[in-house]
């Protein structure tokens, strides 16, 4: 990767679904790429055709380090993605209960509601 980034490569490139480089190793949990992407300059916030960002990704699939690290870096807490789910509401859909406090401690908003109006609680 360092490699990679050091001959020039585009950091944020997208593929047909709009998912990055950062967005498949948020989604993998891989921190180091994850931390060395963001100090090239990858977007923190850019989502997927589906609305998903990074935070999302990690929030899903239980990486509580990288989901530390992304909302560190600015990572937006109340980002929804197409169903108008937040990273928090997910987190809780999946009872990821670490990565819930470490959003409840970051000031992420617990009154959002999807589309279907359901809530984090729900």
């Amino acid at each position: 990767m360092r490699l990679l980034l050091k001959s020039g490569v585009i950091v944020d490139p997208s593929d047909n679904d709009g998912k990055t480089p950062l967005m498949t190793a948020s989604h993998d949990g891989h921190l180091d790429v994850v931390r060395l992407l963001l100090q090239s300059g990858a977007a923190v916030d850019s989502p997927q055709n589906d609305g998903r960002t990074p935070l999302m990704l990690a929030s899903q699939n239980r990486h509580l380090d990288v989901v530390h690290l992304l909302v560190q870096t600015g990572a937006a807490l109340q980002s929804q993605d197409s169903e108008g789910r937040t990273a928090f509401m997910i987190a809780s859909l999946y009872g990821h209960l670490d990565i819930v406090r470490l959003f409840l401690q970051s000031g992420a908003a617990t009154d959002a509601h999807k589309n279907d109006v359901s809530t984090s609680l729900i």
